[in-house]
């Protein structure tokens, strides 16, 4: 038996896919609101008339609240197109991971903690040739096996990195906000 490679890009697809759709309703939630606004600050005003101090602290507050939404907006749709990526690239890596690990099922290896290793049982110890044969296909297929492992781990950091940066740009205008 070989471990799985974990992760699960069915998951994180409906999951970014689930993001891309908020950020769309989020933008045509924030058209909306602009456009009330807009109609709103028409019709209350004549030619002549000018706003008056608490109109305009109200408007300025709405311009810094509506970029704040606008920042969330494109940080989640960001995060959903990301996490698609991620699991394209995952489901590809998993198809290589499955392919190489039936390679080396066939040659009576199996993965464990990354690395190839004999299967379970007796096979072959007593023929010096298919012990030397396994060891060949072994040799040949883990730097195969550690570069999958690679591209997970680097795609994963990746992903996390993207994140992080995200959160941070999230908290400066939810600080904004606050003030």
């Amino acid at each position: 038996m070989t471990e799985p490679l974990p992760g699960d890009p069915a998951s994180c697809s409906h999951a970014g896919g689930t993001m891309r759709s908020l950020a769309s309703r989020l933008r045509v939630a924030g058209r909306r609101a602009h456009e009330a606004a807009a109609d709103s600050a028409l019709s209350g005003e004549t030619d002549l008339a000018r706003p008056g101090a608490p109109e305009l602290r109200v408007r300025r507050r709405m311009e810094v609240v509506d970029r704040a939404a606008a920042a969330a907006t494109l940080e989640v749709d960001r995060v959903g197109r990301a996490l698609q990526d991620f699991a394209t690239d995952l489901a590809e890596l998993q198809g290589q991971y499955q392919r190489l690990a039936g390679r080396a099922a066939s040659a009576g290896l199996r993965v464990v903690d990354g690395s190839l290793v004999p299967a379970w049982g007796v096979a072959g110890v007593a023929d010096p040739r298919a012990v030397s044969t396994q060891e060949a296909v072994r040799s040949s297929l883990q730097p195969e096996l550690d570069a999958v492992l690679r591209g997970v781990a680097l795609r994963r950091q990746r992903l996390l990195t993207m994140l992080h940066e995200g959160q941070g740009r999230l908290e400066h205008h939810r600080a904004v906000l606050r003030r």
